[in-house]
This record gives structure tokens, sequence and C-alpha cells, in this order.
């Protein structure tokens, strides 16, 4: 599987049905290591620790976390070069492939969240809370990102 597509799944998209029982489905340590390969280019560079709040979706993160999820959407396209500006398509062209989501909603979710943060200026606090918007709206679709295991 491409390494891209894999930690895009895990940022954004890589959801299933809600289930209280199931078991941890990814490793942390193994996670880490896969998006470290993305993290040469990123200013400032993380350390393993931004990273691993980045994967456990914290909602005060860092600000070292913060700006490696604008890192990230820079690389995988999903926000334009100047950092405050989503590229909505692409957010629903990839998720639309890798997910049980529609497309019109998908786009309805990516639209909703890029109007929630459209006034912030401060591209790594606009990254972040994109992210947390997307969270947000898919769990109350009852989706949710795989577990993450410590």
């Amino acid at each position: 599987m491409n390494i891209k597509i894999l930690c895009f799944m895990i940022l954004f998209v890589s959801l299933t049905k809600a289930d209280e029982d199931a078991e941890p489905l990814l490793d942390m340590d193994d996670m880490i290591e896969v998006f470290e390969t993305y993290t040469s280019n990123c200013e400032p560079k993380p350390k393993k620790e931004h990273i691993k709040e980045m994967l456990l979706k914290k909602r005060n993160p860092q600000r070292e976390t913060k700006c490696l999820r604008l890192c990230l959407m820079k690389q995988f396209e999903m926000i334009n070069e100047s950092g405050i500006e989503i590229v909505i398509e692409n957010v629903v062209e990839f998720s639309h492939n890798h997910t049980q989501i529609k497309a019109k909603e998908l786009k309805e979710i990516a639209e909703i969240c890029a109007e929630n943060v459209k006034n912030l200026t401060d591209n790594c606090e606009f990254a972040h809370l994109y992210d947390q918007c997307l969270v947000e709206e898919l769990e109350k679709r009852g989706l949710k990102f795989p577990e993450i295991k410590e």
C-alpha cells in the first residue's frame, strides 16, 4: 500500500462505524514511523511527541503539533500553499475513494469546516481547527477514526 495513502487515511478518513468493543487497530510506534517520513520539510521540525499528539487527536495540542498538521495538509494537497484555504475538491475526491461516505455528504462536511475556520489568519491554528471540525462532523454521522494503541 502506498505510504501516502495510508497516512491520508489515518489523518482524515480511515473511518469505521462506531463500535465500543473494537480492539485498537493501529500501533502508535508504527504510525509515528510512517509519519516521520513526511516531516523532514516541516517547520518547526516536529518531534515524536508532536506526531503522537496529532495521531491521538488531542484537542489542545502544542503549537508544533498544529504546525505539523498544516505541513502534512499542504503535502497532501488538502490546503493551498498559503495555508489558509482548504482545497475542497481534493478533500472530497480522496475521501470518497477511501470511505463509505457519499461525495455529496463529504463536500458538505468539508464546506462546513472550511466556513468555520475561514477568518483565521494563523496557518497552524487554521489547519488544527479544520481537522478538529472534520473529526466532529464525521463522528456526528456515526463514524470514527481507528483507535491507536500506545
